[in-house]
Parts: C-alpha cells; sequence; structure tokens
C-alpha cells in the first residue's frame, strides 16, 4: 500500500434541514438530519457547524484551527468549547488523514451528491464538472468524480472506493491514484471541503445491505 503523509482535517456530517421555529415568538433552533435521526443546534452550533464545511474556492484542506478562526471573525466566543460539543455530539469529525482515523470514518459515512454530474468536454477531457444544469461549480479528477456521482450507492465511501479501484484496475489503469483504495479514499476526503462548501454534498451514515442505514451514531445532546 502506497504510504500517505496528509493533513488533518474538520469534516461535518448531516442533511441541513434549515431553522425551526416552535412558534412566531420564539428564536430559531436549525436542524439537521444525520441517517433516520433528527438534530438542533442553536445558533453558535449552527454557525460553527456550518464554517466547517470549508470555505468556497480555497482549494485546501480545512482544519479545526481553520474553523475556529472563522468563527472567532464572525464574532462567536467560547469556540473551541462549541466545536468540542460538536465533535463529541458526533456531528463534527477531527481526522488525521493518512491514519486508521480516515480508514474508521470511510467505514461509518458514505457521500450523497446534492448536484448533478456534468461529465466532462471535448476541449478539456481530463476535467470532470459538478453543477446544476449547464452551470459547473466544482471541477475535479475522473477518480474524485466518479466517487461523488456513484458513492453514495454503496453502503459507505470504503465499499465505493475498493469498488472504484477494482474497475478501474479491471479496465487497464495502473495508477495509484486510481487504483488503491486507501489513496482513492483519503484523496476524496481531503478535497471533501470544495463539495461540501459549494453546498454539493453531504456525508451520510452508512447503509447496510438492504438499503437502510446502519445504527452506527450515537448523537447526544442536541438530538430530536
Amino acid at each position: 500500500m502506497t504510504e500517505i503523509r496528509l493533513p488533518r482535517v474538520l469534516l461535518p456530517v448531516g442533511h441541513d434541514l434549515g431553522a425551526h421555529f416552535a412558534d412566531k415568538d420564539s428564536d430559531p433552533t436549525f436542524r439537521v438530519r444525520v441517517g433516520e435521526q433528527m438534530v438542533e443546534f442553536d445558533a453558535s452550533e449552527y454557525v460553527v457547524w456550518s464554517l466547517a464545511h470549508g470555505s468556497i474556492g480555497r482549494g485546501e484542506e480545512w482544519s479545526r484551527a481553520d474553523v475556529a478562526a472563522a468563527a472567532t471573525a464572525r464574532g462567536l466566543t467560547d469556540v473551541e468549547s462549541v466545536i468540542d460539543r460538536l465533535i463529541e455530539w458526533t456531528m463534527l469529525y477531527d481526522i488525521g488523514l493518512g491514519t486508521d482515523e480516515s480508514i474508521d470514518f470511510s467505514l461509518v459515512f458514505r457521500p450523497v451528491p446534492l448536484m448533478l454530474g456534468l461529465g466532462t468536454t471535448i476541449d478539456d477531457p481530463d476535467v470532470f464538472s459538478v453543477g446544476l444544469a449547464n452551470e459547473a461549480f466544482i471541477q475535479t479528477t475522473r477518480p474524485i468524480y466518479d466517487l461523488y456521482v456513484w458513492a453514495h450507492l454503496d453502503e459507505n465511501l470504503w465499499s465505493a472506493c475498493v469498488a472504484s479501484a477494482a474497475l478501474a484496475a479491471k479496465d487497464g489503469a495502473s495508477a495509484p491514484e486510481r487504483t488503491d483504495p486507501r489513496l482513492l479514499m483519503e484523496y476524496f476526503l481531503l478535497g471533501a471541503h470544495d463539495f461540501l462548501a459549494a453546498d454539493g454534498m453531504y456525508f451520510d451514515i452508512a447503509r447496510d445491505r438492504s438499503g437502510t442505514h446502519s445504527p452506527v451514531m450515537d448523537i447526544e445532546g442536541g438530538a430530536v
């Protein structure tokens, strides 16, 4: 297996369902769905969770320090405690890429696309686009594009990487970034914030072979 040296990233999980008002006089809470469970955040928790999705166009990994700095710049206080709370609730994951932490994450979660795979063009056949209708928002490589489009159909991200690597090898590919499932998984997570920041993807919990969500989460605190 190829040796990998990669940074730490902070990844959010769950599908954003927006604000919820109990009545016209109440302050909003913010709901996020993970599998079959709903989680409610207060305003500060929601801001931090949202910022963990990254920054559009940054093109680099997004770490805990980046999230903390962005939240502080927006006037939030006690940011580290909020991050710790969301990690405890398993709504944020501070992952060392290239370690067992990334493997564990890929076994528990699968990426779900929220945009369309637009494919490539005759002028630039090595660049694959993701977006809406005929408007591209994200450009990526063939291996990452394939995972973005198809991985949600597998049980988890790791299963998708194994299947994608096997198919690439069968088609004659030899480059490790296409045929090594570990490399596929690490590079997908490294670039995940490109999709997350554009609201083009979210991470949901794994499914078993019957298609139902696996009972792997134990969300506390804000669970509805």
